[in-house]
């Protein structure tokens, strides 16, 4: 599956991080697996559908356009044949700012894009399905949010913008202890308004953000140290630790991982049958 990623103008870069254009060209029906990044984001399924498996194993299809929350663990998907995907990637406290929601109501949750913006995110789904180029469908979203940005943007909460830096700085490696000493605020206090935010607790979002240090150490060495190796460098105790956490987001092991033929981004994969 060929997928493209591009950044968004510098007016939203501080609520999307990224656009991402994922096209599956296969006839076959595909298992998905899509683990967190610290992330939420819109997903537009300009061709093809995507379905969902619920805990008593019915099929139910998804949405052509909607958002995903923040994601505790991971979550299945499954692609039925050829597919377009133009998503829309924020940053881990975007959405929030961008529509004033909390961020807790919407974690592990799919939400039809047209539940949250109506008859205008109808008609931008629509326009979008209709678009021949990446370029068209950017400047259409572009609009649409820069939109949204001037009717409904909330403040920023520079606390939590400060205490997501701080993290990502430190490559998840750090204590809710020293985030507090560097916020200058209580722990429950600090960890009330990240919720909010971000619909994930500092100490989970520090685990997120420490085990995709992990893949990029990884990914970007091609020299021949093992994944006890890399697991040290991003923080784990052992490879024990480093498995367990692994699987505890991803719901598979580091070497399940790799052996993936079929990774359409970091955090999103093809399984292996």
């Amino acid at each position: 599956m060929p997928h493209m990623q591009i950044k968004p103008s510098k007016a939203l870069s501080g609520f999307i991080k990224h656009y991402l254009i994922l096209e599956n060209n296969a006839s076959v029906v595909s298992s998905l697996r899509l683990f967190s990044d610290g992330n939420t984001g819109v997903v537009f399924c300009t061709d093809g559908t995507l379905a969902t498996a619920s805990i008593n194993n019915k099929i139910d299809n998804l949405p052509d356009a909607f958002i995903y929350g923040q994601i505790s663990g991971y979550r299945d998907i499954i692609g039925r044949g050829k597919a377009a995907l133009f998503i829309v990637v924020f940053h881990p406290d975007g959405l929030k700012q961008l529509i004033n929601l909390p961020a807790s109501e919407t974690r592990d949750q799919i939400v039809p894009f047209k539940d949250l913006f109506g008859v205008s995110g109808d008609m931008l789904a629509e326009a979008l399905f209709n678009c021949k180029s990446a370029t068209e469908k950017i400047l259409l979203i572009e609009e649409f949010f820069m939109k949204i940005l001037i009717d409904n943007w909330a403040p920023t909460d520079n606390l939590v913008t400060a205490s997501i830096d701080y993290i990502v700085k430190k490559k998840g490696m750090t204590t809710i202890s020293n985030l507090a000493d560097f916020s200058g605020y209580h722990a429950r206090h600090l960890e009330r308004r990240f919720v909010d935010a971000v619909g994930l607790s500092p100490k989970r979002f520090c685990g997120i953000v420490r085990l995709h240090t992990f893949l990029k150490h990884f990914k970007s060495d091609s020299g021949d140290k093992n994944i006890a190796h890399y697991g040290y460098e991003a923080g784990y105790y052992d490879q024990a630790h480093l498995i367990r956490e692994f699987k505890n987001i991803t719901g598979i092991t580091p070497s399940q991982y790799i052996r993936q033929a079929n990774p359409l981004a970091v955090n999103f994969l093809q399984l292996l049958a």
